[in-house]
């Protein structure tokens, strides 16, 4: 939520991803500095996020970040993680280009969850 007022948010269609129809939100990152810098200044943001229309819950996300010699897109696809109440991402995919390309995937699985019991006596 705090950086929310730093990109502006436009309906950008619907999609499918899984069994679910998704409403598609484009955003473009407007505020300076922008979040993601370089050594030759500002990066600004623009991406998507597909979002579950009946619960709000988002379903996958991209970011591209660009200047004049290369550029990165990450795309985050989320899912329901059968151990906790949330949804967790499940897959991630980079890719860079530049002098050269170079694509990294991510997946994730055996999530925990952890508890802190504490006992203060007196």
């Amino acid at each position: 939520e705090m950086n929310q007022s730093r990109s502006a948010f436009t309906p950008a269609g619907r999609q499918t991803v899984g069994d679910v129809r998704a409403a598609i939100v484009e955003f473009r990152e407007h505020a300076t500095p922008t979040i993601i810098r370089s050594p030759d200044g500002d990066r600004p943001a623009k991406g998507y996020f597909w979002i579950e229309p009946a619960s709000g819950r988002v379903l996958k996300s991209e970011v591209f970040v660009a200047d004049r010699r290369s550029s990165a897109k990450i795309t985050v696809t989320y899912g329901a993680v059968p151990k906790l109440t949330v949804w967790a991402p499940i897959l991630m995919v980079e890719e860079y280009t530049g002098p050269e390309a170079i694509r990294g995937k991510a997946t994730y699985a055996n999530f925990r969850q952890f508890g802190v019991s504490v006992d203060v006596k007196k």
